[in-house]
């Protein structure tokens, strides 16, 4: 076995290892350790049986075989790049959600602290259902 076989092997193992080693000590959720776990696995297997590569690419008719992973580890990249991407999307509607029930609380607590010292009593909005406010289809 070539030496860098042995070192792509390696580095897939320790990958696949290092994901499951994050994941039991709460570093890293589940949902994002699993590409990385499949993307050691598949290193791994490229390391002890490059002729993989060589057989998918001669199918495929690429030419030069070590491209094809070079392309397929590119597009996964990509992949990973776009749902990340949406997370955050997700993510920022979220927190701008969650400062404006926040605003709207800060808003009312304010407005009852007024009515208190005044002596009046409390004029708390009663109409504002805050479960529902700013709750659309994430």
């Amino acid at each position: 076995m070539k030496i860098y076989l042995f070192i792509t092997a390696f580095i897939g193992l320790f990958i696949a290892f290092f994901i499951v080693w994050l994941i039991r000590k709460d570093h890293m959720h589940v949902k994002y350790a699993f590409g990385w776990i499949i993307v050691g696995i598949i290193s791994a297997i490229v390391g002890f049986s490059p002729a993989i590569v060589d057989q998918l690419a001669y199918k495929l008719d690429v030419s030069y075989p070590p491209i094809l992973a070079i392309i397929i580890a590119f597009t996964f990249l990509l992949i990973k790049m776009f749902i990340m991407d949406i997370d955050r999307s997700k993510q920022e509607r979220k927190l701008l959600r969650l400062t404006q029930k926040v605003g709207i609380l800060e808003a009312d607590l304010h407005q009852y602290k007024s009515n208190k010292r005044s002596k009046a009593s409390p004029d708390i909005p009663t109409n504002i259902n805050y479960e529902d406010a700013g709750n659309h289809n994430d």
